[in-house]
């Protein structure tokens, strides 16, 4: 097995992928990324798709050459990754974030941990030729509108669904959403054998997460001058009924517990209140945030019944001409895995034994009997990526507790595990 290969971190690290921002030079430098990703995969043999988001950028896709064939039912392994990071500030860095610097055994750089760690490993791997697709995500870190665009399409490759994406082969670049459509017609009802999403874990596998939901709690009321509070109607008076039902509505969720989780209930947290002009002006308008992360034993379909519900009882005890509305900031994001129906009782258990058995005996040692931790509150695109692969598996090198800081590092020892596992588990998926 060759060693793994830091120059592929080294340049990932220099773009600024920066997401959720109108910045120029964050938005040029994930496009300059988007593209450096195509050409790459190209280069090297796969057929790409660049699949545009609503968020105007692009995830990039790199099929291997079996899956444009109906000689095998799925369309095998498929690592994936987001290239996008979130916004850092240079003066709180030791070093340059957009540099990668090697301290005591560990690598700086922002997105290092948070995941192009995991990428670089990806693109070393493209490098061997193995048999394996590759996704690079945008946006993941705001909307995951990357990953939800290139399930829509695997889903259902239809010339609607095609429109904005380009697909390029060795000899030939199309952007005619039909003949992409033909093109494309024979992924239609397979699915990849196996999906590793790369968050940072540790290299420990994670066979789940909770989903997430967010709300803005819209109260209406009078505005007026501060001293007229009798006659006009604040919206702060409408505040304790609201905060009394979403303290029941926290505890109905709660009975949709998961005992695979630390925290095992659907939670409902507070996040945000935003109103009020000044002292002396009555309040017209107070916006409520709050959040749920709901097991997988509570499908959003079920939990947007029990919001209905909650704001049906809110607004039967205010005065009809101040009614309280819900609105959705973010799309709904569903729990990993979406369970129908029973799960066999040990098939956790297997599960997590076959990725274990591909770490190295120092990491099988530290998480054969860490099972209890394979279920996590945060969320990942899993959540989406979900419906067009048979399993799926998070499992990636760096650590959560990294993410999303300044001097974000990672340490070298594990990104050679990486790239060490990832060789096994495509060893073992060969055969």
């Amino acid at each position: 097995m060759t060693n793994y290969d830091v120059s592929y971190l080294q340049q990932l690290i220099t773009f600024n992928t920066v997401s959720g921002t109108s910045e120029h030079a964050a938005a040029a430098g994930t496009h300059a990324l988007a593209s450096y990703l195509s050409d790459f995969l190209l280069e090297h043999g796969l057929t790409v798709l660049e699949i545009p988001s609503g968020e105007g950028h692009y995830s990039i896709l790199g099929l291997s050459p079996e899956c444009l064939t109906n000689d095998t039912p799925d369309l095998g392994l498929l690592l994936s990754g987001h290239y996008d990071v979130v916004p850092f500030k240079r003066a709180d860095w030791q070093s340059d974030p957009l540099t990668l610097t090697l301290r005591e055994g560990r690598y700086y750089g922002r997105g290092c941990a948070d995941m192009k760690g995991f990428l670089s490993c990806m693109l070393q791997l493209v490098t061997t030729k193995a048999q394996v697709s590759y996704l690079f995500t945008c946006e993941e870190e705001t909307s995951m509108a990357g990953a939800q665009s290139v399930a829509a399409l695997l889903t259902d490759p239809s010339p609607a669904r095609c429109a904005g994406v380009k697909l390029r082969m060795s000899l030939q670049t199309l952007t005619d959403p039909a003949q992409i459509a033909k093109q494309l017609s024979i992924l239609r009802g397979r699915k990849f054998a196996l999906t590793v999403i790369g968050e940072p874990t540790e290299m420990q596998p994670i066979l789940g997460h909770k989903g997430w939901l967010a709300r803005d709690l819209i109260i209406p009321g009078e505005e007026g001058h501060g001293s007229r509070s009798p006659l006009c109607y604040s919206a702060m008076q409408s505040l304790p009924t609201v905060l009394t039902q979403l303290e029941h509505l926290s505890h109905e969720l709660a009975a949709y517990s998961d005992p695979r989780f630390s925290i095992a209930p659907s939670t409902l947290s507070l996040g945000t209140i935003k109103g009020g002009q000044s002292y002396n002006t009555i309040c017209a308008e107070i916006t409520l945030g709050f959040e749920v992360r709901p097991t997988p034993k509570l499908p959003l379909t079920k939990l947007q019944q029990l919001l209905d519900k909650s704001l049906s009882a809110i607004n039967q005890q205010l005065l009809p001409a101040y009614p309280v509305t819900l609105s959705a900031p973010y799309p709904d994001t569903p729990a990993f895995p979406e369970e129908h129906g029973a799960v066999a009782p040990n098939a956790d258990q297997a599960r997590y034994r076959r990725y274990v058995q591909l770490l190295s005996p120092q990491l099988q040692r530290k998480y054969q009997d860490a099972q209890e931790s394979s279920y996590v509150a945060y969320c990942t695109e899993a959540s989406w990526l979900q419906v067009i692969t048979h399993e799926c598996i998070i499992m990636g090198p760096g650590s959560i507790n990294d993410a999303h800081q300044a001097n974000e590092g990672i340490a070298v020892s594990e990104l050679e595990e990486c790239w060490a596992t990832l060789q096994r588990l495509c060893a073992q998926e060969a055969h």
